[in-house]
């Protein structure tokens, strides 16, 4: 990563207090004192100055004060923003596509969308967003950059341009703690951001957990205001609010249960965190179709050499009841969890387990007795006569089909 140095007094004195603040999550920068700035369509780069610049051209940069921590949140930001190809009049001639930051966030394919997950759609406040078969795709024109998809998303699959989950543990990691203003307006936050609506409950959580975090947005006529000031009100429900509620959700909940975890411990928060619990009742019959079908791996099919079991992984669900939908014995609920000690680190546990069926013939494992039960019951048929593997099976087959072939034909005999 390039850092640019522009109209600075004292650029030498600036370069060491940079060099000394710089997050180690981000590459060695390499410095350069300039009168202007020119595009460098070849690589990612910071300007740091008194003033934003001008900067004509299609490139991947962000501008920052020349304050060191300013400086190392910027290239935090810069290093793990998202980008987009652009083609302009310049990329027509030259015949090659240049980059630049996106302005929009986009969908990856952790989307829950072709499970019925329509989080987002209902917490867009344009319409911007709808459903194009199994995926969503967000309408270019209609989108306000505001965030609030991104933010009520369980599985972290809308990508903000630049506030992304990588983006903030880096600065967790990176930075020691104190004042975080986050807002849209450069001139006034040290991160910034299309849109404060971006921070979600878990971004909330986990900055508030280390730094003294304002949100701020300075525009009141601002067309986002409302995603906005939703952000603002989910960081006081966070921070001390009685009786509040927090869903725990996606594939955040590790590094949010730790910041909440320690707002509480730290008496700076009495909210409530809930989780989702799986719960398996006697219909199950180890089939393991909701174990394949499951999208997080919340739910996982082991077997041993005498039993079988399903075992949860609480912190992988994401509430979308796939398995209770998949599920033809109504065995599977998914239920709210308050219990904050059910989230331990590694905690997982087993909902049902069974013993293993042996085939008679060879002594393989087949699976589980209960389904072999089950399907027994559902063909009226002895369960001894279900307790062979399939290749025996097919051996056994063969073999009646043979000697029924004898006694009607007489021996086979081989020509010569």
């Amino acid at each position: 990563m390039k850092v640019k140095l522009v109209g600075l007094k004292d650029p030498e004195r600036v370069i060491g207090e940079i060099k000394r603040a710089w997050p180690p999550l981000v590459p060695e920068p390499e410095f350069e004192v300039a009168k202007h700035v020119e595009c460098d369509p070849r690589d990612r780069f910071l300007v740091i100055s008194e003033s934003p610049p001008k900067i004509d051209g299609d490139c991947v940069y962000l501008w920052s004060r020349p304050d060191p921590r300013t400086v190392a949140l910027r290239a935090l930001e810069l290093a793990f923003a998202a980008t987009e190809k652009t083609l302009t009049r310049r990329s027509f001639v030259s015949g090659r596509e240049y980059e630049v930051l996106a302005k929009r966030p986009k969908v990856n394919d952790s989307c829950l969308a072709r499970l019925g997950c329509t989080q987002c759609l209902s917490s867009c406040p344009t319409s911007a967003l709808k459903l194009d078969g199994k995926s969503v795709v967000i309408d270019s024109e209609k989108c306000t950059s505001c965030g609030l998809c991104s933010a009520s998303c369980p599985v972290g699959a809308i990508e903000a341009p630049l506030l992304n989950w990588n983006t903030v543990t880096g600065i967790y990691a990176s930075l020691d703690g104190g004042k975080l203003r986050v807002s849209c307006d450069p001139n006034v936050g040290d991160l910034v951001v299309p849109c404060i609506g971006y921070l979600g409950a878990e971004e909330i959580s986990v900055l508030s957990s280390k730094f003294d975090l304002e949100l701020v947005c300075p525009n009141e006529k601002c067309v986002n205001r409302k995603a906005a000031e939703n952000a603002i009100q989910l960081q006081r429900t966070i921070r001390a609010e009685a009786d509040s509620e927090v869903t725990v959700i996606g594939v955040k909940r590790d590094d949010y249960v730790r910041a909440v975890n320690g707002l509480k411990l730290a008496g700076k928060t009495d909210v409530d965190v809930h989780a989702f619990r799986i719960a398996v009742n006697d219909n199950c019959t180890l089939c393991g179709v909701c174990a394949r079908k499951c999208p997080t791996g919340a739910l996982r099919l082991t077997s041993s050499e005498k039993v079988m079991k399903l075992e949860v992984e609480p912190h992988s669900c994401v509430g979308c009841n796939h398995c209770v939908e998949v599920c033809k014995e109504q065995a599977i609920r998914v239920e709210k969890v308050y219990d904050f000690g059910y989230l331990k680190d590694d905690y997982s546990y087993t909902a049902l387990e069974d013993e293993m069926a042996f085939c008679k013939s060879c002594g393989r494992p087949i699976d589980s007795k209960r389904l072999i039960l089950k399907v027994a019951r559902v063909l009226g048929k002895d369960p001894e006569d279900l307790m062979y593997c399939n290749e025996c099976k097919q051996r056994m087959t063969a073999e009646k089909v043979l000697k029924g072939w004898v006694e009607k034909f007489g021996e086979v005999r081989r020509r010569k």
